[in-house]
C-alpha cells in the first residue's frame, strides 16, 4: 500500500509547503492518462484569473503552457494543480487537497467531481466546487437539474456527439459490417455513450457487439471477446473510468490489426488510430475561470445554474503510425478531414502536427495568446453567469 500511494502522489503536482494563509487558495484537480490533455483548460482559467487581477502576470512563466505560477507571492490567490492517472488514486488526491484547506476546487472529469462531492458532504463549510470535462452530469449523480445540485456545487456539463464518431468511421469503412464498444459498467458517461453508438450504428445498418468491464485487469480479455465476435473497428464512448486502460485495448486490438476510434482528444496519444470529439478545452477554461472568479468575488455559487458546452464542432486527430503497424491504409477523405496528424518523433515535445486554420488557431490561443483585460471581458462574462442563474 505504501508503494501504491508513492507511486499516487509521484503524479502529482506538488503542493507548496508554505501557503499564504491570509490569500484565497484555488485547487485544480484532474484525472487524466495524457498529462497535458487538460493544460488548454487551466490556461483558460489562469487567463480570466489574471483579467480580473486575482493573478499578477509576473507570476506566470513565460510559457504559458507551464500553466503553475512561478511566484505566486505577487498574486491575490494560491493557485495549484494536481493530476492522477488512475480512477482508483482519485480518492487520495482529493483527501491530500482538501487537506491544504482550499476555498476552491475546480474539479475535472465526473470520479473526481463525485469524489469531492462526498469528500464534502458532511462539512459545515465545504469549500466552493466547480466542475468541468464533465459528461452526463446528471445520469452521474452530480445533480439533478441545473439548479437542483447541492449548494457549494456548479460547473460546466460536456455534450459529445456521437454522430460525428460513426461518421467518421465511415470515411475510412464505408462498407463496415460489425463494430465493438467498451465502457466501465460504472460509469455514467461510458453507459450512455454506447448505447448512442448502438442506437446510431443501428441505424445505418451496422451491428454492435458491446461488452463492460468493471476493472482495468478485465479490458484485455474483454477486446480479445469483442475481436473474436468479429469486430472490424472498437469504438470507444467518453468513459472516464477507463481513460488509463485505452492503451491496454489499443495494445490488444492492434495485435489483431483492429483499428480504435474514441469519442475524445485524448486516445490517440495512447495507441487509438483515430480520436474525434469535443476539443474546445480553452474555451471551457474560460468558463471555468468566470465561474471561480465570481466565487472569489463572494458570489453566491448556489445561485449559479450548471452550464452546458455543446460540442457542435468536433476535431478529429489521427495516428498514421498506430494504422501502419496494422498494415491500414488511411482513406483519402479521413486523412482530408484531420485537424491535426499524430508525427512522434524522439525529442518532439509535442507529437501532434495540426493541419488546419481551425486547430492552429486553437493552439495558438492557449500557446500564445494573452488574456483579454477585464474591461473587454466584463460583460460578457456578466451575460454568461446571468444565463445561468437560478431563481
Amino acid at each position: 500500500m505504501k508503494k501504491l500511494l508513492s507511486a499516487a502522489f509521484a503524479l502529482m503536482l506538488l503542493i507548496p509547503s508554505t501557503l499564504a494563509q491570509d490569500k484565497p487558495h484555488v485547487m485544480f484537480l484532474s484525472l487524466s492518462s495524457v498529462a497535458d490533455v487538460h493544460i488548454p483548460t487551466v490556461v483558460g482559467m489562469v487567463d480570466v484569473l489574471e483579467a480580473y487581477g486575482f493573478i499578477n502576470p509576473e507570476d506566470r512563466p513565460e510559457n504559458r503552457v507551464f500553466e503553475l505560477l512561478d511566484a505566486p507571492e505577487n498574486s491575490a490567490i494560491d493557485f495549484n494543480r494536481m493530476r492522477v492517472d488512475q480512477a482508483d488514486l482519485v480518492r487520495a488526491m482529493v483527501a491530500t487537497a482538501l487537506d491544504s484547506d482550499p476555498d476552491v476546487l475546480v474539479t475535472i472529469t465526473v470520479p473526481v467531481t463525485l469524489a469531492a462531492l462526498v469528500a464534502t458532504a458532511d462539512m459545515d463549510d465545504p469549500p466552493t466546487i466547480i466542475f468541468g470535462d464533465v459528461y452526463n452530469v446528471y445520469d452521474a449523480g452530480i445533480a439533478d437539474t441545473e439548479c437542483q445540485k447541492p449548494a457549494h456545487v456548479t460547473g460546466i456539463e460536456v455534450v459529445t456527439n456521437y454522430d460525428n464518431l460513426l461518421e467518421v468511421l465511415q470515411m475510412q469503412y464505408p462498407d463496415i459490417q460489425t463494430i465493438g464498444t467498451i465502457h466501465n459498467s460504472g460509469d455514467a458517461s461510458g453507459i450512455f455513450g454506447a448505447s448512442q453508438i448502438a442506437e446510431l450504428a443501428a441505424e445505418l445498418g451496422i451491428a454492435v457487439e458491446e461488452t463492460s468491464v468493471a476493472a482495468i485487469a478485465d479490458v484485455a480479455l474483454a477486446t480479445d471477446g469483442l475481436i473474436a465476435k468479429g469486430a472490424e473497428a472498437i469504438l470507444l464512448p467518453v468513459d472516464q473510468e477507463l481513460i488509463s486502460s485505452i492503451s491496454i485495448i489499443a495494445g490488444t486490438a492492434t495485435e489483431s490489426d483492429i483499428p480504435i476510434f474514441q469519442a475524445g482528444m485524448y486516445g490517440h496519444l495512447s495507441g487509438a488510430t483515430v480520436s474525434s470529439g469535443f476539443y474546445q478545452f480553452y474555451d471551457q477554461g474560460i468558463m471555468l475561470g468566470a465561474m471561480v472568479a465570481a466565487a472569489l468575488n463572494g458570489e453566491d455559487v448556489s445561485a449559479i445554474g450548471i452550464g452546458q458546452h455543446p460540442t457542435d464542432v468536433t476535431a478529429v486527430v489521427i495516428n498514421p503510425s498506430v494504422a501502419e503497424a496494422m498494415n491500414i491504409e488511411l482513406s483519402e477523405e479521413l486523412q482530408n478531414r484531420a485537424d491535426a496528424v499524430v508525427e512522434a518523433e524522439e525529442g518532439m515535445p509535442n507529437p501532434v502536427r495540426y493541419v488546419t486554420e481551425a486547430s492552429m488557431a486553437e493552439a495558438q490561443r492557449f500557446f500564445v495568446g494573452d488574456p483579454e483585460v477585464m474591461s473587454m471581458r466584463e460583460d460578457r462574462d456578466s451575460a454568461f453567469l446571468a444565463s445561468l442563474a437560478c431563481e
